[in-house]
């Protein structure tokens, strides 16, 4: 509750705000450093000699890999240092080694560099997700949470925007010579202009993201914030948290599937070309992404608020999943290009619209001392699932399923079929576990097994 004259309860009200703004610009160059390397793969594969595997390992899989499995120690760092800080670091990191990966003159430095992003990268979201959870009232967090995802929805299109920009001026001007460091391509030229920004950036998180007081109730009463504090939290949880762990991670399985064919997709089957669909597919992103962001957070916002209860997360990705069943089925088995477009921006909208306040879900149903590792544990989870999971389970049901590649439609359908009703009945599951929960904590009774 706030407390002080209504004064100063607006000034810490838009200080609270500001604070979400800078976070949100971290997520936004985060993605955006992220994002670029994938406009650069045919230059850097050129430059550096290498072949489809190697570029596909140093700038994917590689940064998948690290921003995963490092998200769990940056999340005890979170629950236990200067959050601010923190940010601050990780994102001066991911910066540095962003400029790092345009001075690589060989795969073994591209490698290393592109893990440091991921490092850097891995610390920004558990750490942010537990200063909103601190930081906001029950009803305000979704809405603060889906202000922070706003980065991620619009960094990919600012990537190729600017990413692409920065290509073609540099590739006017040609191979630039630096002391010290001698002929610099384009490519490498886009990577560090890419990186200042983050290191300026990481200047303003230090003076005025402000670090809130951890909230000092804990779902475990008694408990000192150490690892028995996680795990009793898990195990407390475990009738929530698992059934929707797996639900997010099978929606962004979907969500991650179809995006990543979505080109190939109306090139093979519309005979659109790669340029068009690139560029109708991320203007697509950018702005139902965003849309999507912004509904959820206001729908998620407004029933904590009305209803009193926090199941009112639960019911708005409930109601996202539940549009998305048949859409996931039929938006790549019509015959109309344009109508298919349609549809997978409202699969877009529902997928962003769940991403964004899923974490917010997670956080908020522990004490801020193991929150940061909580929210990072569900990042593992949900990122190992669908990053790694969706396109090649396209990619396995176009080959040895349908066995053509124009049977792309049909695969992305299947994927679908097989995964977004399943989605649907753990979020439900979930809901009906948190309700239960919920009436214990009020009868301060033991959970049934019914539950």
């Amino acid at each position: 509750m706030e407390i002080g004259r209504p004064e100063q309860q607006k000034a810490a009200r838009m200080r609270r705000w500001f604070t979400i703004v800078i976070l949100t610009v971290c997520y936004l160059l985060s993605v955006v450093d992220r994002q670029v390397i994938m406009l650069l793969i045919d230059p850097i594969r050129a430059s550096l000699s290498l072949n489809d595997v190697e570029i596909a390992l140093v700038t994917g899989f590689s940064f998948s890999l690290f921003y995963t499995i490092m998200g769990i120690p940056m999340g005890w760092l979170a629950d236990r240092t200067n959050r601010r800080t923190l940010i601050a670091v990780g994102l001066l990191l991911w910066s540095l080694a962003t400029a790092m990966s345009g001075l690589s003159r060989s795969i073994a430095q591209l490698f290393l560099s592109r893990t440091a992003v991921a490092v850097g990268e891995a610390s920004l979201s558990p750490a942010a997700y537990s200063i909103i959870t601190d930081s906001f009232e029950v009803h305000e967090r979704t809405r603060a949470g889906s202000v922070y995802f706003l980065g991620a929805a619009l960094g990919p299109g600012l990537a190729l925007l600017v990413g692409g920009a920065l290509l073609h001026l540099f590739t006017g001007i040609g191979a630039v010579n630096l002391s010290g460091f001698g002929a610099l391509e384009p490519w490498q030229l886009v990577l560090l202009t890419l990186a200042l920004p983050g290191v300026l950036w990481a200047v303003v998180v230090l003076l005025f993201v402000t670090e809130p007081q951890r909230q000092s109730e804990k779902i475990v009463p008694g408990l000192a914030p150490d690892k028995g504090e996680l795990g009793a939290a898990l195990l407390l949880h475990r009738r929530l948290l698992f059934p929707f762990f797996g639900a997010v991670a099978l929606f962004s399985l979907f969500g991650n599937g179809l995006l990543s064919w979505s080109a190939t997709f109306f090139a093979r089957n519309h005979g659109w070309l790669l340029a068009e669909a690139g560029g109708r597919l991320g203007l697509a992103i950018t702005v139902c992404g965003a849309a999507g962001a912004i509904f959820a957070g206001w729908l998620g916002g407004r029933g904590v608020k009305n209803e009193r209860g926090g199941d009112a997360i639960l019911k708005t990705i409930l109601i996202l999943c539940v549009i998305t069943v048949p859409l996931s089925v039929i938006a790549t088995l019509v015959s109309n290009a344009w109508l298919s477009l349609f549809l997978i921006s409202i699969v877009i909208f529902a997928t962003i619209g769940v991403s964004s306040i899923a974490p917010i879900f997670v956080a908020s149903l522990v004490a801020g001392s193991v929150r940061g590792r909580m929210v990072a544990i569900y990042l593992l989870v949900v990122g190992v699932v669908s990053v790694g999971g969706g396109p090649v389970v396209v990619s396995v049901f176009t080959e040895y399923v349908f066995g053509a590649p124009t049977a792309l439609g049909k695969s992305i359908a299947l994927l679908g079929l097989l995964s977004m009703p399943l989605t649907t009945f753990l979020v439900w599951r979930t809901l009906l576990a948190y309700r239960c929960e919920d009436a214990t904590r009020i009868t301060s009774a033991a959970i049934p097994p019914s539950c």
